[in-house]
């Protein structure tokens, strides 16, 4: 057999495992022993992987409308930018008039759109956004476009989980919220936001906690639920006032969020701005970076089979977990 250095052998590995997906790479060896290439020592029963498709999300621009022709300008820019998708934030729910400006020249056949209100609205208000949008465009699919409240006595609500200290308080405070979650009307929550850090471990482990925490509630009180996504957002301290040294600190965030299997990730940009283009373009170069360049979106479960992030997301599970039991039982 031919010797290899470390260089050439490192070379042929990456070679041979480039067009797998990792949950092939997985070879069992003996009974309860699996080998994997991209990790050491697994436990007899490792969690399982989060969910069983590419770790795919789009290109989003987030758009906060005080003036509905600004915006429409900076919703064109960052489509030229490369968007895939649009999150238009606004205050009021829009006329005709303003709806028209918003949606001026956009192909909204050809991207998804949302509407995020900071008003409590109805589902008629919703029909009237889509009339006045179908007057414009009689072909236009309304499945495209969706309309959400950002008010929480709305129908749609939702839940926001902050990045816990390692303290019991913190434990019993999340514990308190996840119970929360199923004692309410657990079928109109749309998202649960959880605002990461620049500590990317403890992102990471936070994140698949409340996954695997969520899902074992849903078994236990014997529910199914396909659209509940887990959004993750940058703590506004981690935004740098400079739009390239932000690139650089939301970009290693944010691959956080993407190996904990996220469903969305929201790249906010500081409160200071001065030249809108340059962080619009630098929010969608740093989604781009992570999809196109890093091909994060390509595997299924990044993390799953490390030994020591397993190991620290069960602890953390287990000790929200007894607290969960704890609040259940009192309650």
């Amino acid at each position: 057999m031919k010797t290899r250095i470390n260089k050439e052998w490192i070379l042929q590995v990456t070679k041979d495992i480039a067009p797998k997906l990792a949950v092939e790479l997985h070879t069992p060896i003996a009974t309860g022993i699996v080998y994997s290439a991209l990790s050491g020592i697994q436990s007899e029963e490792p969690l399982q992987p989060l969910n069983g498709t590419n770790n795919d999300w789009s290109i989003v621009s987030r758009i906060d409308v005080a003036n509905f022709e600004i915006a429409n300008k900076i919703a064109l820019q960052s489509l030229q930018f490369g968007a895939e998708c649009l999150h238009f934030y606004l205050t009021e729910i829009p006329n005709s008039n303003e709806l028209s400006a918003l949606f001026f020249d956009i192909e909204c056949n050809w991207i998804q759109s949302y509407l995020f209100i900071e008003k409590t609205i109805s589902e008629s208000d919703i029909s009237e956004i889509h009339s006045v949008l179908l007057q414009f465009n009689p072909s236009l699919d309304l499945s495209r476009i969706r309309v959400f409240s950002t008010i929480d006595s709305s129908p749609i609500r939702k839940i926001t989980f902050s990045n816990l200290g390692e303290n019991e308080n913190s434990y019993k405070e999340w514990a308190s919220q996840i119970l929360d979650l199923f004692t309410s009307d657990f079928r109109n929550l749309d998202a649960i936001t959880f605002y990461g850090n620049s500590n990317i471990l403890w992102n990471i482990v936070q994140l698949r906690a409340l996954r695997f925490l969520i899902i074992r509630m849903l078994e236990i009180y014997d529910q199914n639920q396909n659209e509940l996504n887990i959004h993750f957002s940058i703590v506004s301290n981690c935004i740098a006032p400079d739009p390239y040294q932000n690139l650089i600190s939301t970009t290693t965030i944010g691959m956080s969020g993407i190996l904990a299997s996220v469903d969305s990730i929201e790249f906010p940009i500081h409160k200071n701005v001065q030249n809108e283009e340059i962080w619009i373009l630098s929010s969608i170069q740093a989604q781009y970076i992570l999809k196109e360049e890093s091909k994060l979106n390509k595997v299924i479960d990044p993390l799953y089979g490390s030994h020591a992030i397993e190991e620290m997301t069960e602890t953390l599970c287990e000790k929200i977990w007894q607290h969960i039991k704890e609040s259940s039982n009192t309650n």
